[in-house]
C-alpha cells in the first residue's frame, strides 16, 4: 500500500503537474520580489472594482475607491504575499495566446510601486482544471505561471478585507 501511494504521488507530481522548471528542489519560482519595507502602493482591480492601499507613514491607509479606517494586519498580509509572489511552476515564458488561461481579459490585476517608482504586477485569469490554484501573467509580460489559489483570494476579497472593523479606537496609554 506504501508503494503505491508513493507511486501515485510520483506520477502526479512529475506526469500531471510536470517538473519544476528550476530544478532547485522545492524551490517555487516567484513572479517577482522586492522588499514589504519598500512597497509604496498596491493597486487592486478586482473585476472593475478599483482599490489602492497607500503607505502613510508606518501605515497603510485604503485611498480608493474612498478612504476608510484599515485593518493594518490585512494590509500588511496582502503587501507579504506579494513581496516573495510564488507560483507552484512556471508554464510559459512567451505565451503567444493569452486567451486560453483566460489572461486577455483577466478578472484581476495587481501592481506594486515600490520605492524609485518601482513597479511590480501580476494578472490573474482562469481557474486551473484542479481549481487549486490559478493562471497568472507576472513579469516580464507574457510569463505564465499556476499560482496557489491562497495567493490569490485575499486580492478577490474587496474592501471588507482591508476594512477596519472596530468599533473604536481606545488608546489606553492617553487614560
Amino acid at each position: 500500500a506504501v508503494i503505491a501511494a508513493v507511486g501515485i504521488f510520483i506520477y502526479i507530481n512529475m506526469f500531471e503537474r510536470g517538473p519544476k522548471e528550476d530544478g532547485a528542489g522545492d524551490v517555487k519560482p516567484a513572479l517577482f520580489t522586492f522588499s514589504r519595507d519598500a512597497a509604496r502602493r498596491v493597486e487592486i482591480n478586482n473585476n472593475g472594482l478599483l482599490i489602492v492601499i497607500e503607505r502613510k507613514g508606518k501605515d497603510w491607509k485604503v485611498t480608493r475607491p474612498q478612504e476608510i479606517r484599515t485593518n493594518q494586519q490585512s494590509a500588511e498580509q496582502l503587501v507579504f504575499i506579494l513581496s516573495e509572489f510564488q507560483a507552484d511552476r512556471k508554464i510559459e515564458d512567451k505565451a503567444k495566446d493569452l486567451k486560453i488561461y483566460g489572461l486577455d481579459k483577466p478578472s484581476l490585476t495587481v501592481e506594486v510601486t515600490a520605492k524609485g517608482n518601482k513597479k511590480y504586477s501580476f494578472k490573474a485569469g482562469n481557474r486551473t482544471p484542479v481549481a487549486m490554484s490559478y493562471y497568472a501573467e507576472g513579469m516580464p509580460p507574457g510569463s505564465v505561471y499556476e499560482v496557489p489559489s491562497e495567493n490569490i483570494r485575499p486580492f478577490m476579497s474587496g474592501l471588507d478585507f482591508l476594512r477596519d472593523k472596530s468599533i473604536a479606537d481606545l488608546q489606553f496609554d492617553d487614560a
